[in-house]
């Protein structure tokens, strides 16, 4: 004798998403963001499998799709490798039991903290975000300073930025904007100032080139006390002068 159920002929399932998302990201993100987040994560708590195109499901173009899977991997919610896209889990983000990627010992990472560029450069992430690193961040911090080299003080810019800019100081989102500026060639201060111009020129082309009611990541979500280009310039330039003096 063989028991079996009758397979639903609509979906109604459901599917849990995490409130921390709901709460805290969902109402500054774009909406096609929020729509294209939402629908995938549905895919994958129920299979991971995709046959259709994502694309043409949702009415989203790909280049815009693109801009999407970037603009959560940047705030630390997904990681992608090819054509997969892994959503984390923010509850362990928030409670620091996810696996480091830097598995250093205890001696590795008390004589690298110990180099004052590197001790200055934690302490200043460390007054940007107002609490101290845990064990686990100051290995990941020193991770990505060693996979992506840069100036420390571009470094510290990268959470200046994510604080100051984009209004969060989300350590794994800051760590995004340290990779993003890496990928984009950036390696000094005078690299950050003219990476930072050639990104305010797109931002205003695309507002350009927009079509109505299109909603735009740079727009999206920013309140009158987000610092404006020029300030982030000028912060630039005295973060710059302040290491030509320490240099002299």
């Amino acid at each position: 004798m063989k028991f079996l159920l009758e397979d639903w002929k609509i979906d109604l399932g459901e599917t849990p998403v995490e409130n921390m998302f709901l709460n805290s990201y969902m109402p500054m993100a774009p909406g096609d963001a929020v729509k294209a987040y939402l629908f995938a994560y549905k895919i994958a708590y129920e299979n991971g499998t995709l046959t259709e195109n994502l694309s043409d499901i949702l009415q989203i173009p790909k280049d815009r799709l693109t801009e999407i899977w970037d603009y959560w991997e940047e705030r630390g919610l997904v990681q992608r490798q090819g054509e997969t896209v892994c959503f984390r889990s923010l509850r362990q983000m928030y409670l620091g039991v996810e696996t480091p990627d830097y598995y250093a010992n205890p001696e590795e990472l008390i004589e690298e903290a110990q180099d004052t560029e590197t001790a200055m450069m934690i302490e200043q992430i460390e007054s940007i975000l107002t609490v101290e690193l845990r064990p686990n961040q100051t290995a990941r911090l020193l991770t990505t300073l060693a996979d992506y080299p840069m100036a420390k003080e571009v470094g510290v810019m990268s959470f200046s930025y994510a604080f100051d800019t984009l209004k969060t100081k989300d350590f794994d989102y800051a760590l995004g904007v340290w990779r993003k500026w890496y990928i984009a060639g950036v390696r000094t201060m005078d690299d950050l100032e003219k990476h930072l111009m050639k990104e305010k020129e797109r931002t205003e082309t695309r507002r350009q080139n927009k079509k109505p009611k299109t909603t735009s990541f740079t727009t999206q979500g920013q309140g009158q006390d987000r610092l404006s280009d020029d300030e982030m310039k000028a912060l630039i330039q005295r973060k710059m002068k302040k290491q030509r003096r320490t240099e002299a």
